[in-house]
């Protein structure tokens, strides 16, 4: 995995993206693809698709 530098204070969607991907580092392929089924199955639900 590459190291990417935080993006600058004046990069706002740089910055939540960084953050958000910062915050899933350490997670395993399949946890990630479980978290995904399960997120889709809820908006189904939600959505009523």
């Amino acid at each position: 995995m590459t190291q990417t530098a935080w993006p600058g204070l004046s990069d706002l969607k740089g910055k939540a993206r960084w953050d958000a991907w910062n915050q899933l580092k350490g997670t395993s392929k399949e946890d990630a693809i479980k978290a995904y089924i399960n997120k889709v199955e809820d908006l189904k639900k939600k959505y009523g698709i």
